[in-house]
């Protein structure tokens, strides 16, 4: 037993040994973005830009980001907005109005209807690919508007022949509004303090992370398109196979767009289950290829720590259960047992990856006392992804075929659903109930007993404690607002 626990010990210690360093590149670190590489865009000849708004029952919310892209500070006949809608229903007072506006600011404007969501959003991306023949290719989500110079500050970066695309940086708007919000905001800009930034500050491959993002056609169409089957992330899908083909993307870490955060922990636990499937699936389909890869070595290892970095929380929540299990046995409490608990504990808290996560937030803002609250507590709440990693690896390993749902945001958050109210969402909190009454369990029985076991007990059953009272709000307040909604149509 004592060696399944080392185990778990090791693979956690690498991923806080991997996020260490890459905060000590962050902090010490030099972009490889230079002022050559930011030159006037006049310098350079003006391609063509096609930007992709794949949408799905998001109706209206699509208008700021198309009026957004309207605004941009490039030659507006070189702009093309396409609308990729795969809703039940068409919307055509939207068409109507975009259609209008695009010709007031003298824009290209697209509006194609997909009568099925065959390949979901790769499918929605690749039929839009067909309507239109424009090099560059933005890729934006409904809920994303674009920064005026969005276009003056990526377009320079892809002079380079193998350059596969810009990725940028963004903002919630409504970050540190609740620890559910914060926790998705703490993710991202972690991710790109920590990760984003730090391959571009070693010159290695960033990678496109769904949006936001300008992407050469050339290399998509090198590559094959965007993956439709198996259901797959298909930013890390295309990051890697870009990857194994020689391209690189960069990354220019400058907030250029924002959107909106769900402030509902149930549907942010189920788009983290989506993520977390997607990603593991996109590992598995492309990891073969990238020891063979045209890439530095150094680009390969940060590849494949990425992978142990992003599933942290399983890691150390596999390490709760068997030291919780090591106790229940009654087994011998070793001196390396001892040592091995009292490091995890002290680390889950104070480790690397937590001070990472809250020094990437700080980079990037200023907080309130009321927000340093709101951030220590959704990174607490962060451990509580556990719930949406295992049921993503699961629907990888058994092949399912579940439909893809869009998170709903802004007013798809309130909109009436049949499923809201049915048996099946009153389970969804079963894990962390379990989660709470096993290790507060331990923790209570074992604590006096066992004092270097507590913190690492402790901090799984005080996430999902956090994670079970924002569903709980979550539930309440979606129903009160379902509530007012029905009454407003009765």
């Amino acid at each position: 037993m004592i060696a399944i626990v080392i185990i778990f010990f090791v693979l956690a210690s690498l991923a806080q040994l991997r996020a260490l360093c890459t905060l000590i590149v962050d902090v010490n670190g030099k972009s490889k973005i230079s002022n050559i590489d930011q030159r006037k865009i006049h310098a350079i000849t003006l391609p063509k830009i096609l930007v992709q708004v794949p949408v799905y029952n998001e109706g209206w919310e699509v208008k700021d980001a198309a009026l957004g892209v309207m605004r941009l500070d490039y030659p507006r006949e070189r702009i093309c907005l396409q609308i990729i809608d795969d809703s039940p229903v068409q919307w055509p007072d939207l068409v109507q109005f975009l259609q209008q506006e695009a010709e007031k600011a003298g824009i290209g404007f697209q509006y194609l209807y997909r009568p099925s969501r065959k390949g979901y959003k790769s499918g929605a991306l690749n039929y839009g690919l067909l309507h239109c023949d424009h090099p560059y290719v933005v890729v934006l989500d409904a809920d994303f508007v674009l920064q005026p110079d969005f276009l003056q500050r990526t377009v320079p970066l892809l002079s380079a022949v193998r350059t596969a695309g810009v990725q940028t940086r963004w903002h919630y708007r409504n970050r540190f509004a609740s620890p559910t919000v914060t926790i998705q905001s703490t993710i991202f800009e972690t991710i790109f303090a920590l990760e984003q930034s730090v391959r571009d500050k070693l010159g290695i491959p960033a990678f496109f992370t769904g949006t936001a993002a300008i992407i050469k056609r050339q290399c998509i169409e090198e590559i094959g398109g965007w993956r439709e089957e198996p259901f797959t992330a298909e930013d890390i899908d295309l990051s890697f196979r870009a990857y194994n083909k020689g391209y690189r993307f960069r990354y220019l870490d400058e907030d250029l767009s924002g959107c909106e955060a769900t402030p509902n922990y149930i549907s942010f636990r189920k788009q983290q289950q989506r993520w977390a499937r997607g990603v593991f699936q996109a590992g598995i389909d492309n990891i073969a290829g990238i020891l063979p890869a045209p890439q530095p070595v150094r680009s390969k290892l940060m590849e494949i720590s990425t992978v142990l970095y992003n599933f942290f929380p399983l890691v150390m929540f596999l390490l709760a259960v068997s030291s919780s299990v090591y106790l229940l046995a009654g087994l011998e409490r070793t001196n390396t047992w001892k040592t091995i608990q009292w490091i995890s504990g002290i680390a889950i808290l104070l480790g690397p990856v937590p001070l990472g996560m809250f020094f990437a937030v700080r980079k990037y803002n200023r907080l309130s006392s009321r927000e340093y609250g709101n951030l220590l507590t959704g990174i607490l709440l962060g451990m509580n992804l556990v719930w949406s990693i295992i049921p993503g690896i699961w629907e990888v390993i058994s092949q399912s075929k579940k439909e893809f749902v869009v998170t709903p945001k802004g007013l798809n958050a309130v909109a009436v659903k049949k499923r809201s109210f049915s048996r099946k969402s009153l389970w969804i909190g079963l894990p962390e109930l379990l989660s709470v009454c096993y290790f507060g369990g331990i923790v209570v029985t074992y604590g006096k007993q066992y004092p270097e076991s507590v913190l690492l007990c402790a901090v799984p059953a005080a996430s999902a404690l956090i994670a079970g009272i924002a569903m709980l709000q979550s539930k309440i307040t979606s129903t009160k607002k379902q509530m007012t909604l029905i009454k407003s149509y009765s």
